[in-house]
């Protein structure tokens, strides 16, 4: 399939004739945080989703993206929750039946009020490897089956103005280097117009 022309959206798997148990239900207008898109299928190793927007510069010091169990918060596989109070630093975490995990934290702050930024979740047999802003910040070990959650959720001090899930095509069925190289299809849940 050719490459989208810049300002159009990328063309859907089903277009292609390709199917994917990634697929996602797209949403076409900007939508108000909370925000929450269903991934049909579920999770699946080799996911990207990207995360586009500004974290907003007066208002609520922290924001998250979860990855759960539809529209429900009592399962969230995936707990990112950025908190700008002190230094600053990222809260992660599992919850199961209502109830939190051991809590893990990153002093660190990538993130700055006011500022843009872009997270991109890749999803891997043994963790969920998290990059902001094009550079590698953390991996979290699923403490969950990832392909039982079916949803990503955003909330708090942002604005959104994109969401994606990108597909890796090769598997580990695939020979060596068959279709790695080549542009996998991207489902847009949210894209903002500039």
């Amino acid at each position: 399939a050719a490459a989208p022309h810049p300002g159009q959206p990328p063309a859907r798997a089903e277009e292609d004739g390709e199917k994917e148990a990634g697929q996602l239900t797209t949403v076409s207008s900007p939508q108000p945080v909370p925000f929450t898109g269903l991934i049909k299928g579920g999770l699946q190793e080799g996911h990207k989703i990207t995360v586009m927007g500004s974290v907003l510069s007066t208002g609520e010091n922290r924001f998250e993206v979860n990855f759960q169990m539809g529209y429900n918060d009592n399962e969230i596989a995936f707990h990112f929750n950025p908190r700008f109070e002190g230094s600053g630093y990222v809260v992660c975490n599992t919850k199961q039946l209502g109830n939190w995990g051991p809590e893990e934290r990153k002093l660190q702050m990538p993130f700055q009020k006011g500022s843009p930024f872009e997270i991109c979740f890749e999803v891997e047999s043994s963790t969920f490897k998290v990059m902001v802003n094009k550079n590698i910040f953390m991996e979290y070990a699923h403490r969950l089956p990832f392909d039982q959650f079916n949803s990503i959720s955003v909330k708090g001090g942002v604005h959104l103005s994109y969401v994606s899930i990108q597909v890796r095509l090769c598997t580990q069925h695939s020979s060596p280097g068959a279709g790695c190289g080549a542009p996998s299809p991207v489902w847009v849940l949210l894209h903002e117009p500039k």
